[in-house]
């Protein structure tokens, strides 16, 4: 359909509206609000992409009571201590 020509036929309380996207002059039955707020006919749809959703929240449980960390793993150096002066 060329986007000057108007669409044939009679809709009850259906108005005429244009796309937004490509501007075709469509009945508004036949126009759909998408994702960004926009009305656009069925060719220029353009659905929204799964990257934008959110990440499902996964809950962690309940908290350990009284942790605390573990020591087990020691970072101090025996044969060579940190002294005052070395600093």
């Amino acid at each position: 359909m060329h986007p000057q020509t108007r669409p044939s036929g009679f809709f009850m309380g259906s108005a005429l509206g244009s796309c937004v996207r490509c501007g075709r002059t469509k009945f508004t039955s036949e126009l759909a609000k998408e994702w960004t707020g926009n009305r656009v006919c069925a060719d220029c749809h353009d659905p929204r992409p799964p990257q934008l959703d959110p990440p499902a929240v996964v809950n962690e449980g309940l908290p350990v009571p009284d942790a605390a960390p573990f020591l087990g793993v020691s970072f101090i150096d025996t044969n060579n201590p940190v002294t005052p002066e070395s600093l």
